[in-house]
């Protein structure tokens, strides 16, 4: 129940507009009774022969009227109750997301892709259903019953009213005692989904390299087995349900017979009518619902808590990574240094950089070379302010890198990552991604910087085409370069190329380095490469080994100095290993 309070700040934000769904909620509770009232006067008049013209007239407008004003005080309670219940979703959600892509690597380490989605879906769903039907249900679960008893007690009789509902609670005993239990079950399908959820993206985002080791049946076997556990919490949540729903035929079927009994009772002392009875019964059958409600109420209180819990362990969760108090924006004029910088992964005790010393002025290539595992795409994720500074200092102009915003810094950066992230879109919105209305002409001044232009007229619908989750549509040389294209198209003041060129043939490296070149004077440009024949251009080199500067200098230097630079370019040269 203490977790209902991370729900408070929507119900403020949301506070009139919610006032004038429960106020016509509360009015319609007024009206709802009356048809039933109308009827068993109807049924005395009839046994009575009283009904005459006139009277069935008037009962029949009053009647006609309280359905009108129900209509319309119904239309206006759900309008505002279930219609802002579903604006719940959309606010949890954005809210979600938005302290999602806040996060660094760090938080991702900890939560996975299935369960962040679990979260997104089921759990926001299952606040949706509390800021909707829970109001709903908590006041038909105790205004509506109490101005029922009260109607039935001073209209009919107290003492048929009071012998009557005296068993419906047990309703309420019967599903608080299922509620904890339904709480624990709720929980065990929320983790199987999540289960469930990151077995079939797996599936889904690995299906070249399942298909190309022939493991369908190992994978399919995997997915079944996380989806039995789904079916199994399933079932052994409705178990419980299936309790609940013959006691909650049985309970109401014990208050009619005792109305019943009672009632035939009264009306031989002729303290009760005919058409009293039947109002009485109509009655007691409106009070079913709103002991089902205090029973669904628990249920969704207790699902919705555990999922306001799930979702808060997200929103407060601390990041790492922030800006600073009065922080400047970074413009890129002088250089990009590391002083005595070491580095270790969150959880890690080795580190993966060690004492790096390494300044990059401005419009300067560097070139980032070394074994696989040495530290080049770290050492690139130290720029792209993925983590936070722990040992030695990062300068950006002089000045440490924590005193820039995170978002002027990246706003400088053109990023190619190593594994190309493509959107199932078409060619010409993962291209327009890297900047905000762009022109046609920066899309094809982009796409001719990377070498594309010869590939559009091959693809079915030129840029308009879609390329595929993850583009799986197209080849790994065509997502490097539309990959690239996407850097490039914002201009950027430094150009980030992490292995990407390992796809494409020679020639087409050697245009894109050509590009860079000539297009890229005055702008710092740093590429991690695998073939040193696409660096010979760069004023400086590194080579990494362990997170380690082990030679540094440009190619010629490199070269003389017969290192591991030299022996892995001449080993290159003459068609030898890249390694």
């Amino acid at each position: 129940m203490s977790n209902l309070k991370y729900i408070f700040w929507y119900f403020k934000k949301y506070k009139k507009r919610y006032a004038i769904g429960i106020a016509s909620l509360l009015l319609c509770y007024l009206f709802i009774p009356i048809p039933n009232w109308m009827i068993g006067k109807f049924v005395d008049l009839v046994k009575n022969k009283q009904l005459t013209q006139q009277t069935l007239i008037s009962h029949s407008l009053i009647l006609f009227g309280s359905i009108i004003i129900l209509y319309i005080v119904e239309y206006i309670w759900h309008y505002y109750i279930f219609g802002y219940s579903f604006q719940s979703a959309t606010d949890f959600r954005k809210r979600l997301v938005t302290k999602i892509i806040k996060q660094s690597p760090t938080f991702f380490y900890h939560n996975s892709t299935g369960s962040l989605m679990s979260k997104a879906t089921q759990d926001v769903g299952a606040v949706q259903t509390l800021t909707g039907y829970g109001i709903l249900a908590f006041f038909d679960s105790t205004v509506y019953p109490l101005s029922i008893i009260m109607i039935m007690g001073f209209t009919i009789s107290w003492p048929m009213t009071i012998a009557s509902i005296i068993f419906l609670p047990l309703l309420i005993i019967v599903t608080k005692v299922l509620g904890s239990k339904l709480h624990v079950g709720f929980l065990k399908i929320q983790k199987s989904f999540e289960k469930m959820s990151e077995s079939v993206m797996e599936n889904i985002t690995s299906i070249r390299v399942i298909k190309g080791f022939s493991t369908q049946e190992v994978s399919k076997n995997r997915f079944e087995k996380s989806a039995q556990e789904m079916y199994d919490s399933q079932i052994a949540q409705d178990r419980l349900h299936a309790i609940f729903i013959p006691t909650g035929k049985l309970i109401p079927s014990i208050a009619f017979v005792v109305a019943l009994l009672f009632g035939q009772n009264l009306m031989g002392q002729g303290k009760l009518t005919l058409g009293e009875m039947t109002s009485f019964f109509l009655y007691l059958n409106m009070l079913i619902w709103p002991m089902y409600a205090f029973g669904d109420l628990i249920n969704v209180i207790q699902e919705s808590t555990a999922s306001l819990k799930r979702l808060e362990e997200i929103n407060s969760y601390k990041e790492d990574l922030i800006d600073r108090k009065n922080v400047e924006e970074f413009n890129c004029e002088k250089s990009l240094e590391f002083k005595n910088f070491s580095f270790k992964y969150p959880g890690e005790k080795a580190y993966s950089l060690k004492n790096v010393n390494l300044k990059i002025n401005k419009g300067e290539t560097l070139g980032i070379v070394g074994k696989i595992g040495s530290g080049k795409t770290t050492l690139l994720k130290q720029l792209l302010r993925f983590y936070p500074v722990e040992e030695g200092l990062i300068l950006l102009d002089g000045k440490p890198v924590e005193q820039y915003s995170i978002k002027s810094i990246r706003d400088k950066l053109g990023y190619v990552p190593q594994q190309h992230l493509l959107f199932s879109k078409s060619v010409y919105d993962n291209i327009a991604f890297g900047k905000i209305n762009p022109s046609e002409k920066d899309i094809m001044d982009a796409i001719e910087f990377a070498d594309f232009t010869k590939d559009l007229g091959t693809l079915p619908n030129g840029l308009e085409t879609m390329i595929g989750e993850k583009g799986i549509s197209i080849s790994g040389g065509q997502k490097q370069r539309i990959s690239i294209s996407r850097a490039i198209i914002k201009d950027p003041e430094i150009l980030i190329l992490d292995d990407s060129l390992s796809a494409v043939d020679s020639i087409t490296e050697k245009k894109i380095i050509e590009n860079i070149i000539n297009h890229r004077q005055g702008k710092t440009t740093i590429i991690v490469a695998h073939r040193l024949s696409g660096l010979r251009h760069a004023d400086n080199i590194i080579v990494l080994e362990d997170g380690k500067i082990v030679e540094a200098g440009n190619h010629k230097e490199l070269i003389e100095r017969k290192g591991w630079y030299y022996s892995q370019y001449e080993s290159q040269k003459s068609g030898g290993s890249d390694e």
